[in-house]
């Protein structure tokens, strides 16, 4: 492949691809909601007078502004796929490995397909086509001097979200209902951008960026709602000190910009790989033919499951539940996802609550960490994971003044959330995974951008004071 330049890119191949035939429930989007009190800016104000930039790390911003961010209780809409959920369709796990004189690398790619058909031979569709949804990039180095391999250690995660009605055949949709731009910090940002008076007209137009058939890629920390804002926060105190917004606003964006964008979709070898032999720039999709085009057959090395075991789709769907506990519940997911994928953790059940003789928060493990990374220790991650997940995520929920458990078992492909809130009947909350970038509230529609985007502008504004930490503000409510 005298097109392929890099060593990295030129040597990488699938090593292995495993696919589970499976209907499932429909997903749904909540709304990310900003509402500070003037009890929380005055809070928050005080951590920044005291710690600079470091008072929007989640430590702080878990212990001051719980409810800055919620999610509505009502679902906003049902996330669409490709001929619907009752369609049997594939998820796929596809290990990528590759090779340079410094290391060997693995990308681990999941996602689902637009549907389930075998040929009389037993082979799939070669125009199946399959959408991304997340990417895990892990490396062990060569040490130059005794030529012994370190470790694996993931290097990238990150969740990928694109379109999956852009360019399917055969669908009469109304594409202007279904179009969707991303949320990320970066994307509130340009839009904080947007409504400055001194903006050049230039940066002022294609502010967000518009869900498509592309790759749109986001860390798995974004899916943390509390990270999400905090970044943001981060992000413009940083440049503040550098570059003066309101003299050149331009600058201050780019600056404040590069503290947030981390990665590109297409720098990994397997979408280098891909986007060779495609006729777009699509990497968030692909077709199976396109597949066998950039590796070769594959077909030895895939293993096909056709009725997967210990799911949690077979129970039933509730997570477009309009209530209080289903907000809660999904918010809880996004937030601890955010950790496991992290640490490459896919299969994990446990349980955190304040429901004890003395409030303390006490989490317990409920079923062992099971992960497709398979050189990580996995137990001493899983602990790194909870350790997180109840310092930071936890908290969102209770806002220190809620009395609940809430238990969460995952498989890969769905998730199960059992939660008691302020003495009411236990409930649960079935969350299909396979396509779970396509529900996380870093998507969303212009409205719900613009609202974001001026909530957190407006709180920006207060707590950043122009540059200055100990400025004095009224109390304001969003």
């Amino acid at each position: 492949m005298e097109y392929l330049q890099d060593d990295v890119t030129r040597n990488a191949k699938i090593v292995h691809m495993e696919l589970m035939a499976l209907k499932s429930n429909p997903m749904y989007r909540r709304q990310q909601i900003v509402r500070a009190t003037g009890g929380m800016v005055n809070g928050m104000e005080r951590d920044y007078a005291q710690y600079g930039k470091t008072a929007f790390s989640n430590e702080l911003m878990t212990k001051v502004a719980p409810e800055l961010v919620r999610y509505s209780s009502a679902p906003t809409e049902e996330v669409m796929v490709p001929y619907g959920w009752a369609t049997e369709r594939l998820s796929f796990d596809i290990v990528v490995e590759s090779g340079d004189a410094h290391g060997v690398y693995r990308t681990i790619v999941k996602g689902f397909t637009d549907k389930f058909e075998m040929s009389y031979t037993n082979r799939l569709d070669d125009k199946t086509m399959f959408f991304v949804d997340s990417v895990i990039n892990t490396a062990r180095s060569i040490d130059p001097l005794t030529n012994a391999m370190s470790p694996e250690r993931i290097v990238s995660a990150y969740s990928v979200m694109s379109d999956p009605l852009t360019g399917v055949q055969g669908l009469h949709l109304d594409m202007e209902r279904m179009q969707h731009v991303s949320i990320r910090p970066e994307d509130i940002i340009m839009g904080i951008a947007a409504q400055s008076a001194n903006l050049t007209e230039g940066l002022a137009h294609g502010v967000l960026h518009n869900i498509t058939g592309n790759a749109t890629p986001a860390k798995v920390k974004d899916l943390n709602p509390m990270n999400n804002v905090g970044e943001v926060l981060t992000s413009i105190s940083t440049q503040m000190t550098d570059v003066d917004f309101m003299t050149d606003p331009t600058n201050g964006v780019m600056g404040a910009l590069s503290h947030s964008v981390e990665y590109k979709v297409d720098d990994q070898p397997f979408f280098k790989r891909l986007s060779h032999v495609m006729y777009s720039a699509r990497v968030g999709q692909f077709s199976l033919s396109e597949l066998y085009q950039a590796f070769g057959d594959i077909s030895h090395i895939t293993t096909l499951i056709q009725r997967p075991d210990g799911v949690f789709h077979m129970d039933g769907d509730s997570s477009g539940t309009v209530s209080v506990e289903a907000g809660l519940a999904n918010m809880f997911l996004d937030a601890s996802l955010s950790y496991l994928r992290k640490y490459g953790i896919i299969d994990i059940g446990f349980t955190i609550t304040n429901l004890t003789l003395d409030g303390s928060v006490q989490s317990m493990l409920i079923s062992a960490p099971g992960s497709n990374v398979e050189a990580l220790n996995i137990s001493t991650l899983a602990n790194r994971a909870m350790e997180e997940i109840e310092a930071f995520a936890f908290p969102l929920i209770t806002s220190n003044k809620y009395a609940l458990s809430v238990t969460l078992n995952t498989t890969k492909t769905d998730a199960l959330i059992s939660i008691e809130f302020e003495g009411r009947p236990m409930e649960q909350f079935s969350f299909p995974l396979l396509a779970y970038s396509l529900s996380a509230p870093i998507i969303g529609t212009t409205q719900e951008s613009d609202s974001l985007v001026t909530a957190v502008s407006g709180l920006s504004d207060l707590l950043t004071s122009q540059g200055d930490p100990h400025g004095q503000h009224q109390q304001v409510i969003y």
